[in-house]
């Protein structure tokens, strides 16, 4: 459509929107569109378009997905794409206006490249939205609220991110960093990290980085954190959507560490949290607890806390998931279908039928002299006594 007031707006979340981001890290993207484009456009005659650009790569729609996603790499950036179509095109196109006029201001007048200005997501643009787009702008919306608590104070800006870049680093380094593998996701690292931010607004980034630590090690889960105390209500004109009750929904009473999203509806960003991965979540932050305590008091330097993790020597047992593929795209579909089901056989673990206590490592291993292969551990602890466990089962049903 050549109409300028008809195209749809771009915008990004996750960590590329809170000034996080890692130069490897996927850039998250909410595609918002006019009301004459349909998702079927968006992984139809979008896709064909993507697929004929010479400088994309790796494309792999996903419209399966919970939330439906297009998977790429533009200029070996590498990108994930989501779509949401809002009924109101006159708050679009003046959204696309604010945002094209900033963008031209985006230097100042020392040459300095200023932050790029982001439109602005309300409650009436949920007006009208099915489920899944509601899903969709909420990552938006999250980002947004994350930002706003911070309330455009520069210094508390920079130690949030600061804070959150080493609790995300020291997430990775430990095998605690995914939400797909039932631990915690950037969203939920995030969240967690303004929770702290917002209750001590003058500490430093080194204070908030013990307070993290102290705070989260000593969390009464499944105690939920919000980041506020008012109740989400839902805005006037948007239809009545689930929200995480655990009063009223018995699923969500039985979530072991909600961590709730802070627009409406409010959410648990961490359902997928399993006991075995809350049982190293909580090892792990009690860990970094007592290591920052001698870290504050001089006794240690805050590289102690990146310095990688004794996992391969705190168990006597593992077990060893190996994904291999006779090329690219069977080892990518393949690596794709055993991520998605190892949280399943993680949790499966620890029935009543088996007994044993899982310990999993939220990394996947990959050696380049054996091409397309990747490995996958998980510690063991069998109970006292006990002479023979028979896993058998459960891995032919995975």
């Amino acid at each position: 459509n050549s109409d300028e007031t008809a195209a749809p707006a771009l915008l990004s979340f996750g960590s590329y929107r809170l000034g996080v981001h890692t130069p490897d890290a996927d850039v998250d993207c909410l595609v918002l569109a006019p009301p004459h484009v349909t998702r079927d456009d968006f992984f139809g005659s979008w896709v064909d378009v993507l697929r004929g650009e010479n400088r994309v790569a790796e494309l792999h729609p996903v419209s399966s997905a919970f939330t439906p996603v297009i998977k790429f790499e533009m200029d070996e950036v590498k990108i994930d794409l989501i779509f949401a179509r809002v009924n109101n095109t006159k708050w679009l196109t003046e959204q696309r206006m604010k945002m094209a006029l900033s963008a031209v201001a985006l230097v100042d007048d020392e040459g300095k490249q200023e932050e790029r200005i982001e439109m602005s997501v309300d409650d009436s643009v949920l007006i009208g939205l099915d489920e899944t787009s509601v899903r969709s702008v909420n990552g938006v919306r999250v980002a947004q609220v994350l930002s706003d608590i911070l309330d455009g104070n520069l210094a508390q800006v920079d130690n949030f991110r600061l804070t959150l870049r080493a609790v995300k680093e020291w997430a990775r380094v430990n095998g605690l960093y995914s939400n797909v593998l039932g631990f915690l996701g950037g969203v939920n690292w995030a969240i967690l990290v303004c929770w702290v931010c917002k209750r001590n607004p003058d500490a430093s980034a080194s204070k908030l980085l013990h307070l993290f630590f102290r705070t989260f090690a000593n969390w009464k889960w499944p105690g939920p954190v919000f980041l506020s105390s008012k109740r989400k209500h839902q805005p006037k004109g948007v239809k009545p959507l689930p929200i995480w009750d655990p009063n009223e929904n018995y699923r969500d009473s039985t979530h072991l560490m909600p961590i709730i999203t802070p627009c409406y509806p409010p959410m648990n960003s961490s359902s997928n949290v399993g006991e075995p991965q809350l049982r190293r979540l909580r090892d792990e932050l009690w860990r970094a607890s007592k290591l920052s305590d001698e870290i504050m008091s001089g006794t240690k330097a805050w590289g102690v806390l990146f310095e990688g993790n004794e996992f391969f020597k705190q168990h006597a047992n593992y077990l060893q998931v190996n994904i291999i593929g006779t090329n690219e795209d069977e080892f990518r579909s393949w690596f794709g279908l055993c991520e998605s089901r190892m949280r399943l056989l993680i949790v499966g673990m620890e029935s009543p039928n088996v007994g044993v206590r899982a310990y999993p490592f939220a990394k996947f291993f990959h050696r380049r002299e054996e091409g397309y292969a990747s490995y996958f551990f998980i510690g063991l602890r069998f109970p006292p006594g006990a002479e023979r466990v028979n896993l058998e089962p459960l891995v032919a049903d995975f």
